[in-house]
């Protein structure tokens, strides 16, 4: 189910709301969910919606071009930012844990068996859900930032931002943090069944007032 840039979690909170039981899982890139569509990921953390967030970040708006976007680290060149990214980046495992998401967990192409578990245990949670997955985008992050569009050397260069470390012994100039952030799994209720048993509880005074 496609939906406009921006309002995916719009979208899914009314689909929750209409089909309570089922799960969803929403995919949204970086700029959707650390720009155009902060709002909306926010309170549905807030709201501790039943959904599965899967941010597929490519550090920039890079089906319009290669323009840096909130999560472009800073330094980097893109091709909004010829002269260097001058904004630090944004983390949104940060703001989505701040708002009250109650599983946030951050991985990147390179790691696919964690991803993989790190999924099924945001599966498993009746709550907010957030995966963050940072990949390479060879034709534009890679073209601009690191000089290749070769894959294996952006996915290496991925890979060595996850241990602090070049191929050559060298350090990175930051690190990217992986593995499960937060996980307060099933510790608060679910929003729409909050919301539902808000309604049967209305019903049921509104059925017993009429009675009497």
């Amino acid at each position: 189910f496609g939906a406009t840039h921006g309002r995916a979690l719009a979208v899914a909170t009314g689909l929750k709301l209409a089909q309570p039981d089922k799960k969803y899982l929403i995919v949204v890139g970086d700029g959707d969910a650390a720009a155009i569509g902060t709002s909306h990921l926010i309170h549905a953390a807030r709201r501790n919606l039943g959904v599965v967030v899967i941010c597929e970040d490519n550090m920039g708006y890079e089906s319009t071009g290669g323009q840096f976007s909130p999560t472009t680290p800073a330094g980097y060149v893109t091709n909004s930012s010829p002269y260097g990214m001058v904004e630090p980046s944004f983390d949104p495992c940060d703001v989505v844990k701040a708002a009250g998401a109650t599983f946030v967990a951050e991985t990147t192409a390179t790691q696919w068996h964690q991803t993989v578990k790190i999924v099924k245990r945001a599966l498993q949670n009746d709550g907010f859900s957030f995966v963050h997955v940072r990949f390479p985008c060879n034709e534009n992050f890679g073209a601009y930032a690191l000089g290749t569009r070769d894959t294996l050397k952006n996915l290496e260069w991925i890979y060595e931002h996850t241990q602090g470390r070049k191929a050559d012994g060298g350090a990175t100039d930051f690190v990217w943090e992986t593995g499960i952030k937060h996980d307060a799994s099933n510790s608060r209720p679910e929003f729409t069944k909050l919301l539902r048993d808000m309604n049967a509880r209305v019903r049921a005074e509104r059925t017993a007032a009429g009675a009497r």
